[in-house]
C-alpha cells in the first residue's frame, strides 16, 4: 500500500491505497475495465482507486474490476473527470499503455479534438 494525495475538480483528497487506475476508454492491461461506461469519446478520465484494508480482500473484487462495477465497493474511491495530478511522497513508477515512462507527480487531462481521425 502506498499513500496518494489526489487533485481534481477543485479538490485536495489523500489516502492509501493498492492501486490507482486512469483510463480516457474503457478497458486497461489485458482486459481489465476501468469503469463500465466509459468510451474513449466521452471526453472524461475514469478514475478508480483500490483501498481495502486486507489484500485478500483483493480476491473478492477481482470479478468487478474486470466488469467496471468496481464504484459498488465501500473500499474503492470512483469519479470521472477532466483533469487530475496524482503526487506520492517518494517518486512511483507510473505505468503508461503497459510500460514505465514517468514517475509521481503525474498529471492527466483531456485535450478535446486533439487528434483529427477520418473514417472513410
Amino acid at each position: 500500500m502506498f499513500t496518494a494525495t489526489l487533485e481534481h475538480d477543485g479538490r485536495i483528497e489523500r489516502f492509501r491505497t493498492f492501486q490507482i487506475a486512469v483510463g480516457n476508454g474503457r478497458f486497461y492491461g489485458g482486459g481489465m475495465t476501468v469503469h463500465a461506461d466509459a468510451t474513449a469519446i466521452d471526453g472524461l478520465l475514469d478514475f478508480y482507486s483500490l483501498e481495502v484494508d486486507h489484500w485478500w480482500k483483493l480476491l473478492a473484487l477481482l470479478p468487478s474490476l474486470r466488469s467496471g462495477t468496481q464504484g459498488g465497493w465501500n473500499d474503492v474511491r470512483t469519479f470521472s473527470t477532466k483533469d487530475l495530478t496524482i503526487r506520492t511522497r517518494k517518486p512511483r513508477a507510473v505505468n503508461l499503455d503497459g510500460e514505465f515512462k514517468v514517475k509521481t507527480p503525474v498529471r492527466f487531462t483531456i485535450r478535446e479534438q486533439a487528434v483529427s481521425v477520418y473514417v472513410p
